[in-house]
């Protein structure tokens, strides 16, 4: 089981959630009705912005006894979250049923970490990962076994771009750059190419890390 707060790779395990996602018209109408919450969820921004920096004062004034109390409340979604992620995921004749009560847990979850004053960002973007990609939260808690093992049956189309991309790096000594958002200073690069990626584009693996195109040639295969 991952740790749900950590986020160093959840790109790569959202990435890889939804490659394993059900292909029925059931998980399409869930992840098509939270797309749409998570926009309407965008006018809560404002808010969000006092309860953060209020929750940080409260964190403080209380010796952190104010954050266990969201985590109390937090936890519930959590689980319920991922019991009817498992159910969507192993059984598939219980999904017309899970859609609307899921759809729901799921909004409600993201409302309240959009509202709650939580001030560490790692963790309230790690609950909102999870909120948002119901029914697939169970795979970013529990990847699927190529998370672990990894696969190399692309290692070939990913060679063939190798040079070019190498020949788009800056000159040794010069600041890197992220290949993809080039205003970004690059953090990594991908052990498969050396292509310069910044935090969002660096693909975590089980061992290494990957750039966004080598991942995508894999998911794709």
């Amino acid at each position: 089981m991952y740790d749900w707060r950590q986020i160093s790779d959840m790109n790569y395990r959202i990435s890889l959630a939804k490659a394993h996602a059900p292909k029925d018209i059931f998980t399409k109408t869930a992840t098509l009705l939270l797309k749409v919450v998570t926009w309407v969820s965008l006018i809560l921004t404002p808010v969000e912005i006092v309860t953060t920096a209020l929750g940080g004062c409260l964190i403080a004034i209380t010796f952190g006894l104010f954050s266990l109390v969201l985590s109390v409340i937090w936890f519930p979604f959590l689980w319920l979250l991922l019991g009817t992620s498992w159910l969507w995921l192993r059984a598939w004749y219980l999904r017309p049923v899970l859609l609307v009560p899921g759809v729901l847990v799921s909004a409600l979850a993201n409302i309240y970490v959009m509202l709650a004053p939580e001030p560490e960002k790692d963790a309230k973007y790690a609950k909102l990962s999870i909120a948002e990609e119901w029914p697939l939260t169970w795979y970013l808690i529990k990847p699927p076994a190529e998370y672990y093992e990894g696969k190399s049956e692309t290692e070939e189309i990913i060679e063939q771009d190798t040079l070019e991309i190498k020949r788009q790096l800056p000159p040794a000594g010069d600041v890197m750059t992220c290949f993809y958002h080039p205003d970004r200073d690059a953090v990594n690069t991908c052990s498969k190419c050396g292509q310069a990626v910044c935090s969002e584009c660096n693909y975590v693996t089980g061992t290494q890390s990957i750039c966004r195109n080598c991942w995508d040639k894999r998911v794709s295969a």
